[in-house]
């Protein structure tokens, strides 16, 4: 039975500045009145937990088969943010924007050594352009390739301008990953224009029906292949202790869900909400969702990232496994969490 080994990471967050908090998002309201120019200016991340997080993955690389990242690399659809993440990510560091290990000197040990399959997003975040953070911005495709892979060519490959395939390799089996970008395209299209616009993602009908052509004409064409979706944002996100309001729900998720159910895709995996949570969203689709590894704020309740293990029997799922590492601060270590969920398909 093939088995296929991911890791999944999602909201990095890197910026040019390194521990950037938005007064009004920490409650800081006294500091924002009297000096904060920008309302609208982000929380970045946390170089420390960069480092560190790098060195977790390193110790467990060989039995990696993909590194799978679900969006939001970068805090801004600047190119200085976006230079920042792809940095970390491909190796080529430059000093100007790569976290250092606080205390030391060296920096931090990039991705793009520590997988065969490296299978990238954007996010809401990656889509952002000028001072309001309006949706729209194109420069990642500048940064990251028309393949969203580095200008590598050869992982993956363009479906139309929202989708991409990554083919995973296991076996002589293949996992195709269908990732879709659903960012808002003009603020308009969110519920409202004052501030969900930058948080919320749409199942616009024409892409959802293009990942659904993509996902036919795969088993048309690899009958041996499994099929599974990714998405920055999470369909119907359902979490014990976090409520996601709808400032940063998917538009029409019930759209993409039931496309999922007609089409037999029983994993999307996804993002967005900095917490990592498996649930069944509708009928037999379930989501994995990844929590952030590196986003500094101190209303992050949680840092992780998930090692996940699945199975294939005949072009079908049999079972997904999910383990979490968490962040533990008093060790300032990325360290499983001792809790395996297993999804049986």
């Amino acid at each position: 039975m093939p088995t296929f080994n991911l890791l999944h990471l999602s909201d990095l967050h890197f910026a040019v500045e390194p521990e950037r908090a938005n007064p009004y998002l920490e409650r800081r309201i006294a500091e924002g009145v009297l000096g904060f120019k920008n309302p609208f200016l982000p929380n970045t991340f946390c170089p420390q937990k960069a480092v560190l997080l790098a060195s977790a993955i390193e110790d467990i690389k060989n039995d990696i088969h993909a590194i799978l990242i679900t969006g939001d690399l970068a805090t801004t659809g600047m190119q200085p943010d976006l230079d920042s993440a792809k940095n970390w990510i491909a190796g080529s560091a430059s000093h100007k924007y790569v976290p250092h290990q606080f205390g030391g000197s060296s920096t931090v040990t990039c991705l793009g050594d520590l997988a065969g399959t490296l299978i990238l997003m954007p996010g809401n975040h990656d889509r952002y352009q000028g001072a309001a953070n309006d949706p729209g911005s194109a420069v990642f495709e500048n940064v990251f390739g028309t393949h969203w892979d580095l200008g590598r060519g050869n992982v993956m490959q363009p479906v139309n301008p929202r989708i991409r395939r990554a083919d995973v390799r296991s076996e002589n089996e293949a996992l195709i990953i269908l990732c879709a970008d659903f960012s808002l395209i003009q603020k308009i299209d969110a519920t409202d224009s004052l501030v969900s616009y930058m948080g919320q993602g749409k199942a616009y009908k024409n892409i959802v029906d293009a990942l659904v052509a993509e996902t036919r004409t795969c088993r048309e064409t690899d009958q041996n292949a499994c099929i599974v979706w990714a998405t920055h944002f999470p369909p119907q996100f359902k979490h014990d202790t976090v409520n996601v309001g709808p400032e940063l729900a998917l538009i029409n998720d019930d759209v993409l869900l039931d496309a999922a159910s007609k089409e037999s895709i029983k994993i999307i995996f996804s993002g967005h909400t900095h917490v990592s949570s498996v649930y069944r969203a509708f009928r037999d689709v379930y989501v994995v969702c990844a929590g952030t590894p590196t986003s500094y704020g101190r209303n992050e309740i949680q840092h992780s990232f998930n090692a996940v293990v699945l199975t294939t029997a005949r072009n079908k799922l049999a079972t997904v496994s999910v383990m979490r590492y968490l962040w533990d601060k008093k060790m300032a270590v990325f360290e499983p969490d001792g809790t395996e969920i297993e999804i049986l398909l």
